[in-house]
């Protein structure tokens, strides 16, 4: 939504991006400048990779001077992979294997010399044989897919899961064995599970040993009746669930496992990934695992006082190694990563967290001349981390780099060279620069919302809590870094629950209050008790679909009720489309080779995949005849491609639609296309959809409501529009 603007951005500077939510910070920073040195940087491939690269969208500029490489660091959380820690993508963890390697002593106290490979969790012959250095395995979870606990196994209390439910058929082989273990045991199965005595419940999950047990039961299998006989072991339900999940895993059937596994310490290894001979190496005293369970603030104190615990001959053979250690955790604490662990698995971390891991890997690489495009460092940052932010964004910028920051955060705003003030509102109505220059100069500015915001930012003012009621209790919550607590949280008002970075809001919220909840006893404390809530939602920043199939008319139920509009139009009646015909997940309307995605994705190889216009459609997603019916004089990609501001105008006289529009602008989000694909929204977007489809049910309903950072992402003029929703 960039509108013909010319810009100069100050080269070896810190510059902000700012302005309102959708106001085209991004479209700036990462669709056109960062774009652009992309652009020109794959100039240099070979002419197999150009032709590829052809496809993808070209910035839209006229002219771009005095650009230097860009790198762009987003807000991306690393990949699902247990193997990657922060110890791994820091290349830490490569030293501590140097170190353990070369300096590493065995139980008599003599050097080992083993090879730094013996002493990664990757290898096999180093790596625990349970978990595969993995440190935790999959495993089924009886709280999970014992969904109906009053009543019996053999009768319903696994049915509320397809696998339960499978492995829980009264005429399967499962139930009729478990049935021969209770006959022989003298176990009455047909009792509720939760009145089965404890050594009963145990048989029942984990099986009774290497005893057989002659089998005989009347099967059916839809029409097919009869009697089947075996003799066989009885493994019990958690063993013959993970044997389910092992075999389908790979498949589309394996994603009906996911609702029932937890991820349990490996009793093999206790966590440590390694093999015992490896863990009997020692430095200093610590094995390697042992090493890597420290804090990365933990770990530099550690080799800071490492000259005590060692001889002088042995300090004076490794000191060069440990100082390439210390320079590397140093900026990571600076960054405000100080409370992570080395064996922290990357794929846990917020985008914040992930963000600023990349940028302290920058910060070590020691590079020059570049321009960094930073996408909302502080996102997940207490203010006081965010000193320590901005010290570190200044070494990029002293190291003789250009700094470009999209930020909303009125501190990093402050501390900036240089400030570009985008607006004046959001889609359409933005795309333009509103204000720029040094703070002074933006809070001077009449034109500017942000210099508006800045001047105002420190009159606080107390909220009124007398309609306050009777709390959440909660007493010994004990889970990660939580010591113990008691605490009571008000009702009938809102609660922020604030501190740094990893002091433990998370795991206070997520693991011991939402866990409580839904498992409907205490979990991760002594004691909880809510005041009669119905339900809980909880409302976070995790992304809604990862293909374009998934857009925000489809997420909030917008789509059908548009779709049913095009079904009853002259032109769909006399053509014979229906309802179906006008979705692009659907066979019978959408463009057969994109199949309904309007873009196609391409295998870059080396390079991470890109997407492509489909030739086909030309990003239309459907085919021609349905393009032909019109509603109101537009077609049905036109009204994908409105924003919620034009829709709300165009079915005005359609209240089932404009209420739903209505919220979406209420919220914040009038700037978002109907049909964005929802893995395209930032976090702070992504949640504010989801607060509006909440919105949008109204089941009156006496609900907990629990928002993960819900002003991620926003202008403070959107943050006023965010906290009287929630009021």
């Amino acid at each position: 939504n960039l509108k013909n603007i010319n810009v100069e951005i100050p080269i070896n500077k810190t510059t902000v991006i700012t302005g309102v939510s959708g106001s085209g910070k991004s479209s700036l920073a990462f669709d056109t400048i960062y774009s652009e040195s992309r652009n020109r940087f794959t100039e240099s491939f070979s002419t197999y990779a150009r032709r590829m690269m052809s496809k993808v969208k070209k910035p839209e500029l006229e002219q771009c001077s005095g650009l230097t490489p860009a790198i762009a660091v987003r807000q991306t959380r690393f990949k699902k992979n247990p193997r990657s820690t922060v110890g791994t993508v820091t290349e830490v963890y490569d030293l501590y294997r140097l170190l353990f390697s070369r300096f590493g002593k065995d139980t008599n106290d003599k050097p080992t010399y083993l090879s730094s490979s013996m002493f990664s969790f990757n290898k096999l012959e180093a790596a625990c044989d349970e978990c595969k250095g993995i440190g935790t395995i999959i495993s089924s979870d009886p709280d999970k897919f014992i969904t109906s606990p009053h009543k019996s196994l053999i009768d319903g209390a696994m049915d509320g899961t397809s696998p339960g439910k499978f492995f829980g058929d009264k005429n399967g082989q499962y139930i009729n064995t478990l049935l021969r273990v209770g006959f022989e045991k003298e176990i009455d199965f047909s009792l509720p599970y939760s009145a089965l005595d404890e050594t009963s419940q145990k048989i029942a999950l984990f099986g009774s040993g290497s005893q057989l047990f002659d089998v005989e039961w009347n099967f059916k299998r839809g029409n097919r009746t009869g009697i089947h006989r075996m003799t066989t072991t009885w493994q019990g339900l958690v063993n013959y669930l993970n044997e389910g999940y092992e075999i389908k895993r790979d498949g589309k059937r394996g994603e009906a496992f996911k609702p029932i596994l937890t991820e349990l310490l490996c009793e093999h290894c206790h966590g440590t990934r390694y093999k015992s001979n490896i863990l009997e190496v020692k430095f200093a005293g610590l094995d390697i695992a042992e090493l890597s369970e420290f804090s990365i603030s933990g770990a530099i104190e550690f080799f800071k006082k490492i000259e005590i615990k060692l001889s002088s001959s042995e300090y004076a053979k490794c000191k060069s190694t440990i100082q390439q250690i210390i320079s590397k955790l140093i900026p990571l604490d600076n960054i405000g990563l100080g409370y992570l662990s080395l064996n922290r698995a990357t794929y846990t971390l917020s985008g914040g967290e992930s963000q600023r891991l990349r940028i302290s890997t920058q910060l070590v690489s020691d590079l020059c001349g570049l321009t960094y495009v930073l996408d909302e460092p502080t996102v997940g940052l207490h203010s006081y981390d965010t000193i320590n932010l901005m010290k570190a964004v200044d070494s990029l910028k002293n190291n003789g780099n250009t700094v470009l920051i999209v930020e909303h955060d009125p501190d990093v705003i402050s501390k900036a060279d240089y400030i570009i003030d985008m607006g004046p509102g959001a889609g359409n109505q933005g795309g333009k620069i509103i204000a720029q220059g040094s703070l002074s100069e933006i809070e001077r500015n009449p034109k500017s919302v942000t210099g508006r915001f800045l001047k105002i930012r420190n009159n606080y003012h107390h909220r009124d809590v007398s309609k306050a009621k009777s709390a959440i209790s909660i007493i010994g919550g004990s889970a990660n870094n939580l010591k113990n607590i008691d605490i009571e949280i008000p009702t009938n008002c809102c609660t922020s629950i604030t501190g740094v970075s990893g002091s433990g809001k998370s795991t206070l919220v997520f693991d011991v209050i939402n866990a409580s909840f839904k498992a409907g006893k205490a979990i991760n404390c002594k004691k909880i008790t809510f005041n009669n809530f119905d339900s809980i939602s909880v409302i976070d920043q995790q992304q809604i679909g990862t293909s374009p199939l998934s857009t925000s008319a489809t997420y909030t139920g917008l789509f059908d009720l548009i779709r049913d509009k095009f079904a009853k139009q002259k032109d769909s009646i006399n053509r014979g489309f229906k309802k179906s015909n006008f979705s692009f997940n659907s066979k019978e309307g959408r463009c057969p080779v994109c199949k309904g995605m309007g873009n196609i994705k391409v295998s870059m190889d080396f390079l991470s995949d890109v997407w492509t216009v489909c030739d086909t459609c030309h990003g239309n997603r459907y085919k021609d005849s349905i393009l032909g019916v019109k509603l109101l004089g537009r077609s049905i990609i036109d009204v994908l491609n409105m924003e919620v501001n034009e829709a709300l105008e165009l079915f005005t006289l359609d209240p089932n639609i404009t209420n739903i529009l209505q919220v979406l602008k209420d919220i914040g989000l009038g700037y978002i296309k109907l049909g964005q694909p929802t893995n395209t929204l930032s976090g702070g977007e992504t949640q504010r959809l989801k607060l509006a489809t909440e919105l949008i049910k109204e089941t009156g309903s006496n609900c907990l409501y629990i928002f993960d950072e819900p002003s991620t992402g926003l202008h403070m003029k959107d943050v006023e529009k965010l906290i009287s929703v929630i009021n």
